[in-house]
């Protein structure tokens, strides 16, 4: 059995097993399109692993099809980095066709490629973790933040982008000067805490620094900081569930992954 028919087959069954309960379908999918990178991030697992045989064009197509046949309206696409697969252009156009359409990019190659995808794209994302060298230090790359940041200023020539950045222990007490920089580019800053993968470097922050980081942010965002994607709520929820023990109520059933072999 293809993968793609794996794919639809365990959606299928999905739906039929929510039938008759509270959950739904859910709306939002992410879809790695591939684990290779050219850069080597600390605190991800992710460039470690070795590509299988990737989803062709069509496949993609088909997998994308039973995707929006199945209820999902917004379609994330990532890696790896996604830009290097040859077919990128004719894989976002098949999902903009289908999804609102968005892509995380580490912004290597975006000053070349942004033209040829920005009619397929709502929205952009680029990864940035620090200023300067510290983006580069943590990313394994030199350069890796002139690159990202050119990008970036290519990009918005054509599309709304933001700064996707991943909050570690080396890096939390640039998040101020990571918004200061989405500012001055012009884009919005959305945050993430780094998780500590079985596969990569223990990078995820101590428990009380990053509560500082994330009161500070939740302070900014409520001076209305333009910049900062998450709302304020957000920031509360987090900072009351990890911090005053609030249940937070986690919604599973909201997302569906999708790896490049087309698993879920």
């Amino acid at each position: 059995m293809g993968l793609f028919q794996q794919v639809v087959l365990r959606s299928i069954r999905r739906q039929l097993s929510s039938l008759g309960s509270e959950k739904r379908p859910p709306f939002i999918a992410g879809h790695k399109l591939l684990y290779t990178c050219n850069l080597r991030c600390k605190m991800c697992p992710f460039w470690r692993r070795q590509d299988e045989k990737l989803l062709s064009l069509e496949e993609e197509k088909l997998m994308l099809k039973a995707l929006a046949d199945f209820g999902v309206s917004f379609m994330g696409f990532e890696g790896g980095e996604p830009l290097l697969r040859r077919d990128i252009k004719d894989i976002l156009a098949a999902s903009h066709s289908l999804f609102h359409t968005s892509l995380v990019t580490n912004g290597w190659f975006l000053k070349e490629r942004a033209r040829d995808i920005k009619d397929y794209l709502d929205y952009l994302f680029v990864s940035i973790d620090g200023i300067g060298e510290l983006h580069d230090r943590l990313r394994g790359i030199p350069g890796s933040f002139k690159k990202a940041v050119e990008g970036i200023k290519e990009a918005t020539k054509y599309l709304p982008v933001s700064i996707s950045s991943t909050i570690t222990r080396e890096n939390m007490h640039q998040a101020e000067e990571i918004v200061e920089l989405g500012r001055s580019l012009g884009v919005s800053v959305s945050f993430q805490v780094a998780y500590d993968y079985s596969t990569a470097d223990k990078m995820s922050p101590d428990a009380q620094r990053l509560r500082g980081v994330l009161e500070r942010l939740l302070e900014m965002k409520k001076q209305g900081y333009p910049p900062i994607v998450e709302s304020k709520e957000y920031f509360m929820s987090v900072i009351n569930s990890w911090y005053h023990n609030d249940p937070w109520e986690c919604k599973p059933w909201l997302t569906i992954n999708i790896d490049p072999q087309g698993g879920s």
